[in-house]
């Protein structure tokens, strides 16, 4: 069995290894100190959540794989999840009599990502659901990565008591990276493809 010091490597050393690949020239609004302030793992230690909101493209969901590592590196176990097949899955464990189960392992470990907040949708069931998911986490670290900013929320949500219920489990969390500007992933030309043969394209435009 490996000794403490062993899984627990220095946590002032974890820094320059973890977040060696994060981009702070990128004009995103990301706060170099308070970011790596959360790579030493402490906040997950004390049971804290991170919000991470920002347009599609800004690297929402890099930032919240490289938490994940820090988690790892300090000891923690890890789940993270898209939040729409989440709740597929929910409700296929909840027809397949795995419900507790699933549910059980979601509350479990150390750490839980919950990613493509605001993407889409959801049923009032569904929201419940996530909502279930956050109560049984009050001690437990939840790292949310959404689409949308947290003032946003209540006007995504819909229904008012399902709207203050979920900002009052998350909207208040200790730690929020709210992100902007343009998207980082390469932009591919758009083309109109291969033309068909003269002969061919002559038929599909005849009368």
């Amino acid at each position: 069995m490996e000794a403490a010091d062993d899984v627990r490597r220095p946590r002032a050393a974890l820094i320059d290894v973890i977040g060696v690949d994060v981009d702070y020239a990128h004009a995103r609004n990301l706060d170099r100190r308070a970011f790596e302030s959360l790579l030493d793992g402490q906040w997950v230690d004390a049971g804290h959540s991170v919000v991470i909101s920002g347009p599609a493209g800004v690297g929402k969901t890099f930032l919240a794989r490289v938490l994940c590592n820090a988690a790892r590196a300090a000891g923690h176990s890890v789940a993270s999840r898209r939040i729409s097949p989440l709740l597929d899955e929910i409700e296929a464990a909840r027809l397949g009599d795995s419900y507790h189960s699933l549910m059980r392992q979601l509350s479990g470990a150390g750490l839980l990502v919950l990613d493509e907040w605001g993407l889409a949708s959801f049923s009032q069931r569904e929201l419940r659901d996530l909502i279930d998911i956050l109560d049984d986490r009050r001690r437990r670290s939840v790292v949310l990565v959404s689409h949308i900013p947290i003032e946003a929320w209540y006007d995504f949500v819909g229904d008012p008591a399902l709207a203050s219920t979920f900002v009052d489990r998350m909207g208040g969390c200790e730690h929020v990276l709210s992100l902007c500007g343009t998207s980082r992933r390469p932009r591919r030309p758009i083309t109109a493809g291969p033309r068909p043969p003269r002969g061919l394209r002559a038929k599909l435009l005849a009368p």
